[in-house]
């Protein structure tokens, strides 16, 4: 009689603990496909924005950021001496 009482009882404990986080990982998901809903339309903007530059203007960036490139290799270059 006692062993058909607690037949179940192991198996009742293993799906509490599983509900027991469900709430918090749940969250966790949320916030995870929300951060990378929103990485995806920042990415959309900044591609819309620079498709809208014209030769000139793309020059430039790429000059500044060959320029920022080449002092930031410098700067950790310079520190790896150290």
């Amino acid at each position: 009689m006692d062993t058909e009482k607690f037949r179940y009882g192991g198996k009742l404990v293993k799906v509490c603990s599983a509900f027991e986080y469900a709430k918090s990982e749940l969250m966790e998901s949320t916030l995870r496909i929300r951060t990378i809903s929103t990485r995806q339309n920042a990415l959309i903007r900044v591609r819309d924005i620079v498709l809208s530059f014209g030769e000139d203007h793309l020059q430039i960036q790429h000059t500044i950021l060959e320029f920022l490139a080449g002092k930031l290799n410098w700067n950790l270059a310079g520190s790896n001496m150290s």
